[in-house]
């Protein structure tokens, strides 16, 4: 496990020079980030199993939304993004995880 997937994209040649298989252990796994290179890694089975990803643009959404309540002098809304685990399973050869209707915009 790893903070951040890019550590996995450096690690990928050193494996292979190693003689591992992209499939094989070490099982791999990112938190925090999901990247595009790890979900191409996961869905090709190149040395990452799965990733935490970031709701990128679901969190922009939510910056403006915390900045419209604050200038409005409302409460911050208390908005947490859920925890999502991609895998090759269920990426469905997506390239991020963005999913609808996460955001609480208020405008």
């Amino acid at each position: 496990m790893a903070i951040n997937d890019l550590y996995f994209a450096d690690a990928a040649p050193a494996l292979r020079a190693a003689g591992k298989q992209g499939g094989d252990a070490p099982f791999n796994i990112g938190a925090g980030d999901g990247d595009p290179s790890a979900f191409q890694r996961i869905n090709s089975k190149g040395f990452q199993e799965a990733t935490v990803p970031e709701p990128l643009s679901a969190q922009g959404w939510q910056i403006i939304d915390e900045f419209n309540r604050a200038f409005a002098g409302e409460p911050a809304s208390g908005y947490v993004a859920p925890v999502h685990i991609t895998t090759a399973a269920n990426s469905v050869g997506g390239s991020t995880w963005d999913p609808k209707g996460l955001a609480t915009v208020v405008l």
